[in-house]
Formats: structure tokens, sequence, C-alpha cells
């Protein structure tokens, strides 16, 4: 089964735990961080809360896009 880790604010993280998926909540402070960690741990896709995007550096948001793994998608606001 893959693994696909959620990283977002408590509420919408609540609904993906119920789906089963693996969560972590960030805040706009650590954003950038969570995301650094969620990507060393290699899941097979990650999921971006997309009101965390502009606490993430450029450099760092681009790479995670366009790299082939893991498959990375922001959440709309």
């Amino acid at each position: 089964m893959a693994q696909v880790v959620y990283i977002g604010g408590e509420a919408t993280a609540a609904g993906f735990r119920l789906a089963g998926v693996d969560t972590r909540v960030a805040a706009a402070g650590d954003a950038a961080a969570t995301l650094r960690q969620a990507f060393s741990e290699r899941p097979d896709c990650v999921l971006f809360d997309g009101t965390l995007v502009d606490y993430v550096p450029v450099a760092e948001l681009e790479h995670a896009l366009v790299g082939l793994a893991p498959l990375f998608a922001v959440v709309p606001k």
C-alpha cells in the first residue's frame, strides 16, 4: 500500500487521518521544516495544504513540484 503524508492544519488533518493518511500538523513557522522532514521519510505521496505554500521558500517548493518522487500535490485553499 502506498504511503501518503498530508501536511496542513489540524481540522483538515483530522479528516485525512480518518481516511488512513499519515498526517503532520504544521503552522506557518514550521511549514518548510515539516515538508523537509516528510520528504526525508521517502513516502510515495505528499499532500501539502495550500495555505502553507507562502511559508516555504520558492526554491524548495519548485524542487518538490518538479521532482519525480515522491509525488507532490498542493491541496487548494
